[in-house]
């Protein structure tokens, strides 16, 4: 019976980290928006594209930045809350290359309290919902199966 109840555990453990993280993230996104911003300059825009066993493809872009605050600079990838860019929608990459240009000068939202902290686009990007969603329902349901074995 121990045995049984080590797998609900170990996803309640690994849904409740996701969740603490992306709660953190979820909630930095959505006081960005009343971040100070800095100019920033693109130091590289690239995209990858990737193909599956299936010869799917994807594609995935990857943005570097710099920028200054009360004299100290920094440097950041982050273009939204979302964690990567990626997808199979390759006009949405290729958006994103074209506003995001090297050499471009553009706007970067940054922390106040952590300048290290930043990014281009600020807000909950729709991603970022889903990501929570399916965290907090899988610690949900992993809790259900535990408490459930345990009330046998």
């Amino acid at each position: 019976m121990f045995l049984l109840l080590l797998i609900p555990l170990s996803f309640i453990i690994i849904f409740l980290t996701g969740s603490i993280l992306l709660a953190r993230t979820y909630s930095l996104a959505r006081i960005s928006a009343t971040w100070p911003s800095s100019p920033a300059t693109i130091l590289s825009c690239r995209i990858r594209t990737y193909s599956d066993a299936n010869n799917n493809r994807e594609w995935t872009i990857r943005i570097r930045y710099t920028f200054q605050v009360e004299q100290a600079t920094f440097e950041n990838k982050r273009v939204f809350f979302a964690g990567l860019i990626t997808g199979q929608n390759k006009k949405k990459m290729f958006l994103l290359e074209e506003a995001y240009k090297k050499g471009e000068q553009v706007k970067v939202f940054y922390n106040p309290a952590n300048p290290q902290i930043a990014t281009l686009e600020t807000g909950v990007y729709p991603t970022l919902r889903r990501y929570l969603f399916f965290s907090v329902a899988g610690l949900i349901f992993s809790s259900a199966v535990f408490i459930g074995l345990l009330l046998r």
